[in-house]
């Protein structure tokens, strides 16, 4: 979810009917949005980073109390509820697991410290994963949080496949894509451990890696018009072996 796209309050009741619908396998991403294109093309405001992330945090609180509370009373800058009713609960208990996509190391780690069960990082991190988990320990320590009962999740883009002549041409066409040589192109993705382009064989080596990381859930977006057979040698030759 964009937090910015609906009420809080609204999105509370939504999600906890889709609980009750899917008979508690609701797993709840939300983030405080950033594509402001996407703002712009359906009209809605694009505040400050800052207001965003105020929102968010705002955000999380009143969806937990609609989740657990008979009634909710929530009195923040951005958002208000008074007496609010969420009814039927959700299934899950306390609530359904609440992920908070993002990892800006000042706001948005220290809300999943403080709110959330679970974050989320994208496959744009690179070198500096070491030290935003090291931020989210430290947020977590302030927050009197264990470190450990936050789950790390990782959006990761994968392009696999078991012919290297296909991966190369896959490295080839971003390299023409973004206007840069073979193996500056080569040398980017090998330092980002979300992109997982490669045979059968790296692509493990990059999944094992983030697992050793503390990581246990993958969301995995396959390169476009070609997922299914991707897919398929994932299935095979990656999801078996890890």
């Amino acid at each position: 979810m964009c937090n910015s796209f609906r009420n809080p309050a609204l999105i509370a009741k939504m999600a906890a009917s889709l609980d009750v619908i899917s008979n508690g396998r609701l797993l709840f991403g939300i983030g405080a949005g950033w594509k402001e294109h996407e703002y712009d093309a359906y009209g809605y405001p694009f505040p400050s980073g800052k207001i965003r992330l105020d929102q968010l945090e705002e955000a999380v609180q009143i969806i937990k109390r609609l989740w657990t509370e008979r009634e909710a009373t929530f009195k923040g800058k951005h958002y208000q509820i008074d007496s609010a009713f969420c009814s039927p609960k959700p299934i899950q208990k306390p609530h359904p697991p609440i992920l908070v996509g993002g990892h800006g190391e000042k706001r948005t780690l220290k809300i999943v410290a403080e709110h959330a069960d679970m974050c989320n990082f994208t496959f744009q991190v690179g070198q500096e994963l070491d030290r935003l988990l090291d931020k989210l320990r430290g947020h977590c320590k302030k927050a009197g949080r264990d470190y450990d009962s936050v789950r790390k999740t990782f959006f990761a883009l994968c392009m696999i496949s078991e012919d290297q002549g296909e991966v190369d041409a896959l490295i080839a066409r971003g390299a023409e894509s973004r206007g840069i040589s073979f193996e500056e192109n080569r040398k980017r993705l090998s330092d980002l451990p979300g992109a997982w382009i490669g045979t059968p064989e790296a692509v493990r080596e990059k999944c094992e890696y983030l697992i050793q990381k503390g990581f246990s859930l993958f969301q995995i977006r396959f390169d476009f018009q070609r997922e299914v057979d991707m897919a398929r040698v994932f299935s095979k030759s990656v999801m078996s072996k890890v």
